[in-house]
């Protein structure tokens, strides 16, 4: 039987994709509004808090929160799900109280200390999120994280639009991004009290423990990984606003983030489908190589034209879609349109390593991807300049080396999805 003519997956993928895709719907809809009442100055500040609040959220849950879809018993899952978020918001508090020691104590900027508390906050909510979307994932329940998306999307841009109507800068973005964080963790706050662990003792601590430790295979890969990818974005993001400018990251950060709308929509929505769809096949020792083949096929084929239109027309589009201030974003957008294309494509893919055990190799390719992007964005300003023209030749070959990269990706994981490369692990054999 073939991916879709599993009809209950098919609806599950429908469901979640439906939410995305309203979601998504709804801040694109408000995009063209923000983008006249905020600079590309001051979205490049949201741009690094959304990147700060990322890395703190992957450091403090280690990336065990990936382990939950994958456990056999429900028991063990709903204890390492407790354990963890206890974990995080001790260590999260703990940041955000460092933070406030910081302002009163030191000479930092005032901007500075406001973006790393706020950033502790934010990354409570956000550990929420990703810790009740992996259970949701476990448990089939696609309908919340959707809901989930869309009221956040909804008080997000609400909040951003009354911000930049009273003209509240850089901090109004922050705080309405934080709004719409809460409201979304709200639904996986009310699924937490419905689990069994409504007291957590001390015996529950221990098995907790074990847990972590029979599976330190994600904090000893999943996590570097992770902390890789995020530690680059947010040093790129420095490094564009501090050799070239904030309006130019500003730019660069808006035409990321619409080029990757549509891997947020559907690559993403997919591959929490597919997680669960191949933890299952595979946990039968049944072939999923099949199913991955069909899923690339047609996301190649979705890809072609949005993809090929942007590159061609990227400046015009997103001048007369978000204003003038944005023609550079849309030059930026076609420098980029064909990575972005293949990162949709390849997406899904990305939890594929976990289920079949293969994430150090695929650490080893981010690695490779992570240096190619410092070097370019750090490195190379230093040795031809900081004029704008130079931005866009290192765009350009960050671009096409990603390009090449992400299509190696897609070949190693056909090639360790088929069973002749398996590896079998068991992920949760704690004693009660």
């Amino acid at each position: 039987m073939g991916f879709f003519k599993d009809r209950q997956l098919l609806k599950s993928v429908l469901v979640l994709t439906s939410g995305t895709a309203i979601a998504q719907a709804i801040n694109f809809l408000f995009s063209p509004i923000l983008t006249r009442l905020y600079t590309p100055e001051q979205m490049g500040d949201l741009g690094v808090y959304m990147l700060f609040v990322g890395l703190l959220a992957i450091v403090v849950t280690m990336r065990y929160e990936l382990a939950i879809p994958i456990f056999r018993s429900d028991d063990h899952a709903q204890i390492l799900y407790s354990t963890i978020l206890r974990i995080a918001l001790v260590l999260l508090l703990a940041i955000a109280l460092l933070a406030f020691l910081a302002y009163v104590f030191s000479g930092f900027e005032v901007f500075t200390i406001q973006i790393i508390a706020l950033s502790g906050v934010g990354a409570i909510f956000l550990v929420w999120i990703n810790l009740g979307s992996n259970w949701s994932v476990r448990k089939g329940a696609f309908k919340t994280i959707s809901m989930s998306k869309v009221v956040g999307a909804t008080t997000n841009s609400l909040s951003k639009l009354g911000a930049g109507l009273m003209e509240w800068g850089s901090l109004g973005l922050i705080a309405g991004a934080m709004i719409g964080q809460f409201f979304s963790s709200l639904f996986f706050a009310s699924q937490f009290r419905k689990l069994k662990l409504q007291k957590f003792d001390i015996p529950l601590l221990r098995k907790g423990r074990v847990l972590m430790r029979q599976n330190r295979e994600f904090p000893n890969v999943s996590l570097p990984h992770a902390l890789v990818d995020a530690a680059r974005d947010l040093i790129i993001a420095l490094s564009i606003s501090f050799f070239f400018s904030k309006t130019i990251f500003g730019s660069y950060n808006h035409a990321f983030i619409v080029l990757r709308i549509p891997l947020i929509l559907i690559g993403a929505s997919l591959g929490q489908v597919l997680f669960k769809y191949c933890a299952e096949k595979y946990r039968k020792d049944e072939e999923i190589t099949d199913y991955l083949k069909k899923i690339i096929l047609r996301l190649t084929l979705f890809s072609i034209l949005p993809f090929t239109v942007l590159f061609l027309y990227g400046e015009e589009i997103f001048g007369f879609v978000f204003g003038e201030n944005w023609i550079l974003a849309g030059r930026y957008s076609e420098i980029m349109s064909f990575w972005l294309g293949v990162n949709l494509i390849a997406s899904p893919l990305s939890t594929i390593p976990i289920i079949i055990g293969r994430q150090k190799e695929f650490f080893i390719l981010g690695l490779i991807s992570t240096i190619g992007q410092l070097i370019g964005f750090t490195l190379i300003p230093f040795c031809f300049g900081q004029a704008e023209e130079t931005f866009i030749n290192i765009l350009w070959g960050v671009s096409i080396f990603q390009c090449l990269l992400l299509g190696v990706i897609i070949i190693l994981t056909f090639r360790y999805s088929n069973g002749r490369f398996r590896i079998v692990k068991s992920t949760d054999t704690v004693t009660d």
